[in-house]
């Protein structure tokens, strides 16, 4: 379950354009904040080379600073308690089987519980 969500953001990170169309259909701004705001120039100190900094576009700036940050940490979330949800599984799994579970499979069961 938790892998097939995992899945899921993954495919939704590569489809940024489509969200972002869906979004402006709900909103009436159709640019985004940045975009009309003047770029700040820095000053270069004499020992720096001229060429000029990666400037991106708002959009762009927008997608790679927060959409992508945002399901890249939810991807890790989700693979971190996707790890936890399989060690816990991993000790107690067992326990749903334990009606049709002989003596002896239940002992060394037991013991991996200790």
């Amino acid at each position: 379950m938790i892998l097939l969500l995992v899945t899921c953001l993954l495919q939704l990170r590569d489809r940024f354009d489509e969200k972002e169309e869906k979004a402006k259909s709900y909103v009436e701004i159709q640019e985004y904040k940045e975009a009309t705001k003047r770029t700040k120039r820095r000053k270069r100190f004499f020992d720096e080379s001229s060429t000029p900094d990666t400037e991106l576009t708002a959009r762009d700036q927008f997608r790679v600073d927060v959409f992508c940050r945002i399901v890249d940490c939810l991807v890790a979330e989700l693979r971190k308690r996707m790890e936890a949800y399989y060690a816990v599984h991993k000790l107690f799994g067992f326990l749903m089987e334990f009606e049709s579970m002989t003596p002896k499979n239940l002992r060394k069961h037991d013991a991996n519980l200790v």
